[in-house]
């Protein structure tokens, strides 16, 4: 995992130098077709998904051409070896490593470089150009993906399915924001558990999972558990008065009484009831939560 971590960042360094590489080649007096590589850079990131199926086949025909230019080169002295070499591992890196938008128009982008080195065409240069951009893009998405997929890890419990203490209190301030500004009423449940003494921490964990899923059992879809501390959950019920939130809180104690546990495992619950309407600020609702 931590070697495919580092080839990634490594080849993400490289796909961030060729395009500051390439104007500095080409020079800034091609500010028409840094318009036109810029407005293919939107096209492509909307429409990727539309060139997908042609897209998979250009690695693998990039990859021969490269190793037919690379073993044709090998006479040609040693910085065109040393050139050909790094394009061809850094299209294999690309191709393995990343996904499979990324890897294809990494490729388009070497072969394009390869044109450009061999001075074929002006219009080869400038597609050069165009085609960094479309790398950079590429990789700016890819870096976007992976935050995307890691936010959630800081805003959830995952060992409990349930949502942080710092995904609560952001959570708190909005329904605050909405109880004052459109009236709408929401009901925070703090739910403390007391375990029986002796407890070993493997069995803690599991009971207090057991415990976790008893209470997602009964809450609404629209209603969100947290984890605050070791031994300490909340439950913003929303769109909900005190009343209706009372209900919730005795089928809570109920179902957590009538589930089956092992003899000497049976835990203390206590749920405290705090009504958002009869708050004066958001932090005196917020101190309810973490009130002893």
């Amino acid at each position: 995992m931590i070697q495919k971590t580092l080839q990634k960042e490594l080849l993400s360094f490289f796909v961030l130098l060729f395009p500051i590489i390439e104007l500095v080649l080409l020079g800034l007096n091609h500010a028409v077709f840094f318009i036109i590589g810029l407005s293919a850079v939107m096209f492509a990131l909307n429409f990727s998904s539309l060139f997908s199926n042609l897209l998979k086949f250009i690695p693998a025909i990039n990859l021969v051409l490269f190793a037919s230019i690379f073993v044709v080169h090998l006479t040609s002295g040693v910085n065109s070896v040393a050139v050909m070499g790094c394009l061809l591992v850094m299209t294999v890196w690309a191709a393995l490593v990343l996904d499979l938008v990324f890897a294809a128009t990494f490729s388009l982008l070497c072969m394009l470089l390869l044109s450009a080195l061999n001075d074929f065409t002006q219009l080869a240069q400038n597609a050069v150009l165009v085609f960094s951009l479309f790398a950079l893009a590429s990789f700016v998405r890819f870096r976007i993906g992976r935050l995307e997929r890691a936010g959630p890890k800081h805003t959830e419990e995952d060992m409990f399915a349930c949502r942080n203490a710092r995904q609560f209190e952001q959570d708190l301030s909005h329904y605050f924001a909405l109880h004052q500004r459109y009236q709408m009423n929401c009901v925070l449940l703090v739910i403390d558990v007391e375990l029986p003494r002796k407890m070993n921490l493997t069995k803690e964990r599991t009971l207090l999972q057991v415990l976790v899923s008893i209470w997602k059992s009964r809450i609404r879809s629209t209603d969100v558990l947290y984890k605050l501390s070791d031994r300490r959950f909340a439950c913003l019920v929303t769109a909900t008065n005190r009343d209706g939130a009372q209900i919730l809180l005795n089928d809570l104690k109920k179902a957590t009484q009538d589930y089956q546990l092992p003899e000497g495992l049976n835990p203390e619950v206590y749920i405290s009831l705090h009504d958002c309407a009869e708050q004066n600020s958001e932090k005196s609702w917020l101190d309810k939560s973490y009130q002893d």
